[in-house]
């Protein structure tokens, strides 16, 4: 696999274009964007813009996986998904891209419960394609970065359900028996899924301490619902 090409992106409001020096497909990595997320909101606005525009049309998506293209749409502010963009619904209905834009599923909070449906097909198709990828025995490289990808998505589609809450409520049935048939790995079971079932609205009594993890499941269920009294969802989701 070829070495990612890293490189300083050009400062958007020196060149007056957001976009500037995110569109260069030979790049794949961009270390300091994070230091793009205090910009005015329109400037932020045309940085996401940009970045989902590179998803939709480099040549291979998968080689963005390292780029933190989807840490900085995640950290973006409140509400700047509230209303998708035809570029980003078009990265959502891709399975081959959107597999390098798991920050923007996270998002898909900012939508509110209409969302709900879209976020629940995607936890579906990313969690059975990560447990047939943890059960292949193909090419090592291959298999890592699948179950990265996919594993990513996974974490996209309950992040946004955790923040969701309440108004996803209509999917804790069809959440938990994802959870139950294996469709959500068993492996990533714990306190951030089940403080998103809780969220969702699954009662405290019934949820039990995965068995892996120490100390007694009353002070697992002490701990979760502190973090419920507590919750802040950028820091709890």
């Amino acid at each position: 696999m070829p070495r990612e090409k890293r490189e300083a992106i050009p400062y958007p409001s020196s060149r007056g274009r957001a976009e500037c020096g995110l569109a260069y497909d030979r790049i794949t990595s961009y270390s300091g964007l994070y230091q793009l997320q205090k910009e005015p909101a329109y400037q932020h606005r045309q940085i996401r813009d940009a970045i989902v525009r590179r998803m939709l049309t480099t040549s291979d998506a998968r080689a963005l996986r390292r780029s933190q293209f989807s840490n900085f749409l995640e950290a973006s502010p409140a509400g700047a998904f509230s209303e998708l963009t035809e570029d980003q619904r078009s990265i959502l209905a891709s399975p081959e891209r959107r597999v390098v834009a798991a920050g923007l599923v996270a998002q898909l909070a900012d939508v509110g419960s209409s969302a709900v449906p879209l976020i629940v097909d995607l936890l579906r198709h990313h969690g059975a394609a990560l447990v047939a990828v943890l059960a292949s025995r193909g090419n090592d490289t291959e298999r890592s970065v699948g179950i990265e990808l996919h594993s990513g998505m996974v974490q996209g589609a309950r992040t946004a359900l955790c923040r969701l809450g309440p108004a996803a409520a209509s999917a804790l049935p069809v959440v938990e028996q994802m959870v139950a048939d294996g469709t959500v790995p068993e492996y990533s079971l714990g306190t951030e899924w089940d403080l998103t079932l809780l969220r969702l609205g699954k009662p405290l009594n019934v949820i039990q301490k995965p068995k892996r993890l120490s100390g007694s499941e009353a002070n697992y269920r002490r701990n979760l619902q502190e973090k419920l009294n507590r919750f802040d969802p950028k820091r709890n989701c």
